[in-house]
């Protein structure tokens, strides 16, 4: 299974967990402000803060060019004060015919909280967890 990680990070949080995730199950990753391109994928996992509601809006404009053969199924990992749904990704990629999966994963945000460290070790590992969980369960 080809997988790859497509992130938007505005606070540096996205891009920590990407970055695990990507060196611990060996998958590579791409920032969205590189216009990385995405071609023969079986799995994306989207990586992105949730800012107002929803992601990064670089990465919903992104999401709407893509295709199945771009990429064929879409696996989301947030970082939000509260678990939230990225709704405006969802929707894009489910539009494109994208197939998305039902489980998502959020992680503590911590976007101007002073004296609290998000994500944190815990957080990341349990990311990378969920992540290794799923790419298994759809072999």
């Amino acid at each position: 299974m080809k997988n790859v990680i497509i992130y938007a990070s505005m606070t540096g949080h996205s891009k920590k967990i990407a970055q695990a995730i990507s060196e611990k199950l060996g998958i590579e990753a791409f920032n969205i402000k590189d216009n990385p391109k995405i071609e023969g994928y079986d799995m994306g996992i989207f990586v992105s803060g949730i800012y107002s509601g929803e992601c990064k809006p670089e990465l919903i404009e992104f999401a709407k060019k893509l295709t199945p053969a771009n990429i064929k199924s879409a696996l989301l990992v947030t970082s939000s004060m509260k678990e939230m749904t990225p709704e405006k990704l969802k929707e894009a990629l489910i539009a494109n015919q994208i197939e998305v999966m039902k489980d998502e994963y959020t992680c503590k945000g911590g976007f101007l909280v002073v004296g609290i460290s998000h994500p944190n070790k815990q957080e990341i590992d349990e990311a990378v967890d969920f992540v290794r969980n799923h790419l298994y369960q759809t072999v």
